[in-house]
């Protein structure tokens, strides 16, 4: 029987980047723009950005409704065709799921370095 793979942040976040840089034409780094997000791809053909914010639960195990307010404050910094994702390791609740979609955010949760780098194939592709 094969097992998920357990990720810290950090392990998650160095595999990504590697990954990201290697298969793709795409400048991968860390914040640099105004405290944002923790990971920043850019297209440097067509300019097109994605922000990936990592999040981790509160004492409930589960993100609060309120990172909602903050992740919309976020997305409202970017340009239209830039995207944000959130990547957690923590549960979400259905609401705050449904609410981030209707923002336009793209929550991943307890994903795979391989989940997150075909998403965001796709939307940079979109």
């Amino acid at each position: 029987m094969a097992y998920p793979i357990q990720y810290n942040e950090t392990d998650f976040i160095t595999q990504l980047t590697e990954q990201l840089r290697r298969d793709n034409d795409w400048k991968v780094g860390k914040e640099s723009y105004g405290g944002i997000a923790d990971l920043v791809i850019e297209d440097i053909h067509s300019g097109k950005r994605i922000f990936i914010e990592f999040r981790t639960a509160g004492q409930y195990g589960e993100l609060p409704i309120s990172s909602a307010l903050v992740l919309d404050e976020q997305k409202k910094r970017l340009s239209e065709k830039d995207a944000l994702f959130l990547v957690t390791f923590s549960g979400v609740s259905k609401t705050l799921g449904n609410k981030l979609k209707d923002l336009g955010i793209k929550v991943f949760a307890s994903p795979t370095v391989e989940d997150v780098v075909g998403n965001v194939q796709y939307a940079m592709s979109a």
